[in-house]
């Protein structure tokens, strides 16, 4: 008996006696392993692969042939067409009105009426500017050496005049004015003013 033989009885004959005894102490059934091929015994065979069927083939019936397209008939001449009747002339088109501007007189005055109370100065000309810049708004800020205009300047402080043409003229902007959208006064604009009367 070769020794490799040998060997691969025994290995066999050992996995069976453990597995009998397996399950004759846990009184269930084991899954035994493959056998071990032996030399000169009948070696398994590969199972082959299955088939495929193949795809039937589909053959198209030829077309039938299709019978000559038959020509168009001339076209008879067309009669002249016949003028249509005059329309009467369009409606002189009216001009679309102007856009309203909102009036934010309201909101202008209550602006203003806070900005009265502050004493802090950057925030009074941060809040003009935000009143200036409503729709319909428009500022009143007139420059030195423009002439005083009762109706939308306010005469809030006296300057002595170094010339005798300044005489009632605008020396320094203090606070700008404000119209409305119709170009009233909300509120004129506080100036001082030029005066020689004292001279």
């Amino acid at each position: 008996m070769r020794t490799g033989h040998g060997i691969a009885v025994l290995l066999r004959l050992t996995a069976h006696a453990q597995l009998w005894l397996a399950d004759v102490l846990d009184h269930r059934p084991r899954h035994r392993p493959n056998q071990v091929d032996e030399p000169g015994k009948g070696a398994r065979t590969a199972r082959p692969a299955p088939t495929v069927p193949a795809a039937p083939t589909i053959t198209a019936a030829p077309l039938a042939p299709t019978a000559p397209a038959t020509p168009a008939a001339p076209m008879a001449p067309m009669a002249p067409a016949t003028p249509a009747p005059p329309t009467a002339p369009a409606e002189a088109t009216r001009p679309a009105p102007a856009p309203l501007t909102p009036d934010n007189t309201g909101v202008a005055k209550a602006v203003l009426a806070v900005a009265d109370r502050l004493a802090n100065q950057e925030l009074v000309r941060r809040l003009h500017k935000a009143v200036g810049g409503f729709d319909g708004i428009a500022v009143i800020a007139p420059e030195p050496g423009d002439a005083f205009d009762p109706l939308t300047h306010r005469w809030t402080d006296t300057r002595k005049a170094a010339r005798r043409d300044d005489h009632e003229r605008v020396a320094e902007l203090l606070a700008p004015g404000f119209t409305g959208p119709t170009g009233t006064v909300i509120r004129p604009a506080q100036v001082a003013v030029y005066d020689n009367e004292g001279e």
